[in-house]
């Protein structure tokens, strides 16, 4: 599977991927509870593409999966016990992660979040960090599967969500 760094061309196509997404996964009240325009918003996608930090993979010219990189993490993430000590820059962080939930389980996720630590350290960052919602199991056993370790819990409050619990993960690099 190859990354593909979304262009603002590209935002069309991607907005209706993360709808059908959420249309169509059976589970996305129970474990992401994504509702587009709060959670993904047009504008969230938007500024990852223009910021550079939006990527797809495809087949045959459709979206399989998606996630935005950010090659920093935001003060969100401070004050967890992580088991690296790195400077906001030297950390990876990954955000909207998902694939289509129409195609059979063949380990898409694995293969995009594979690239995705391929990138991070080809940018020479100390660790990839991601955060998901605490009743999120299957996205937890995949994350841990790949050697991503939880390192704390935060209670914070999403506009799709209201006051929620997350976990927190990192795969040391």
């Amino acid at each position: 599977m190859e990354l593909i760094q979304a262009q603002q061309s590209d935002f069309p196509r991607l907005a209706a991927f993360y709808r059908h997404v959420i249309d169509r996964s059976e589970t996305m009240a129970e474990y992401c509870r994504w509702v587009y325009g709060l959670h993904p918003s047009d504008e969230k996608l938007q500024t990852h593409i223009r910021n550079g930090c939006m990527y797809f993979a495809e087949e045959d010219g459709a979206i399989l999966a998606a996630a935005a990189v950010t090659p920093f993490q935001e003060e969100d993430f401070h004050g967890f016990p992580w088991g690296v000590e790195a400077a906001d820059d030297q950390v990876a962080v990954v955000h909207l992660l998902c694939t289509d939930p129409l195609r059979p389980k063949t380990g898409l996720a694995q293969a995009l979040l594979r690239q995705i630590l391929a990138m991070a350290r080809l940018q020479q960052k100390l660790a990839v960090r991601l955060d998901a919602l605490a009743s999120n199991t299957p996205a937890h056993r995949l994350y841990e599967k790949l050697g991503f370790l939880r390192r704390g819990e935060a209670s914070w409050y999403t506009s799709n969500a209201g006051q929620t619990d997350f976990y927190l993960y990192e795969y040391i690099l």
